[in-house]
């Protein structure tokens, strides 16, 4: 007896379609994406995400040999975008027992913590411990000044003066483009590279965005380096000025981090509204 096969329904036919993999197809959500020039290397699957975590420096020892005296120390080159964290091992050389009653730092990128309350003698030593988020690259100097109540008057017994240089991980050039007076386009490439040797971009994510732009490609990535293209269009007003970020993703020693480097964009007569950095 022959047996007759059942002709698909279009309700079949439409779940049959919905489970085939169409390999590494755009969907509308990154098509729009890449049309405002923001795209995008994905980090490997095989890797999963990681954790920005704080970077944990060698306890330092101090000596305070008298009352409000300022004690410096450089923490040498750090990270920008970072934090990192350290104990203050600080002796009590002065002639009398310090008694911490609050802690106030120069900034809000430094916290610092101890032992509220607690009498600490001569030739004894205290922990401030201190968490700092650096940010730019520029040279770093923060104060954190300890102070203690006597006869319910408040002053300071010691300050640390902390300097630093903090160094950019990732560099990107060019920083700047001026484009013609009557340039309508211009295909403009940007090579990111790393300042150390342990940062890689194997697996990374990179994203440029810009009100001037119309789409944009990754040319070519290797551990070190990355060579992107984006169509800068600048908008048709006389005061064209504007500014795009590159920000990237990518791992190092201390773990998985994000840079965002400022691209800035002028029309030639208008160079001189743009910051120092331009000229």
């Amino acid at each position: 007896m022959t047996r007759l096969r059942p002709i698909p329904t279009l309700f079949g036919i439409l779940q049959l379609l919905s489970g085939l993999s169409f390999g590494q197809a755009l969907t509308s959500d990154e098509s729009q994406s890449q049309r405002i020039s923001t795209f995008q290397i994905a980090p490997d699957e095989k890797t999963g995400p990681r954790e920005k975590r704080p970077v944990t420096l060698n306890s330092t020892s101090l000596t305070l040999g008298g009352l409000n005296e300022e004690i410096t120390h450089n923490l040498g080159d750090l990270r920008a975008d970072r934090e990192y964290r350290i104990n203050l091992q600080i002796k009590n050389k002065t002639d009398q027992r310090l008694t911490t009653s609050r802690i106030q730092t120069s900034c809000g990128c430094i916290k610092a913590t101890t032992e509220i309350g607690k009498p600490v003698a001569t030739e004894n030593e205290f922990t401030v411990a201190l968490s700092i988020s650096t940010t730019e690259p520029k040279p770093f100097e923060r104060t954190v000044t300890l102070l203690t109540k006597n006869d319910d008057e408040e002053r300071p017994f010691a300050t640390v003066r902390l300097t630093a240089n903090v160094v950019q991980v990732v560099k990107i050039a060019p920083t700047n483009i001026v484009l013609n007076p009557d340039e309508e386009s211009r295909l403009a490439e940007f090579k990111l590279l790393s300042n150390f040797a342990d940062v890689s971009f194997k697996d990374t994510q990179l994203e440029l965005e810009s009100a001037w732009s119309s789409g944009g490609n990754i040319v070519q990535k290797t551990q070190h380096e990355v060579l992107a293209s984006l169509r800068i269009v600048p908008e048709k007003r006389t005061d064209t000025t504007a500014q795009m970020f590159a920000k990237l993703t990518y791992v190092d020693k201390d773990g998985f981090h994000t840079a965002e480097i400022p691209i800035y964009l002028s029309r030639r007569e208008k160079l001189t509204a743009f910051p120092e950095k331009l000229k």
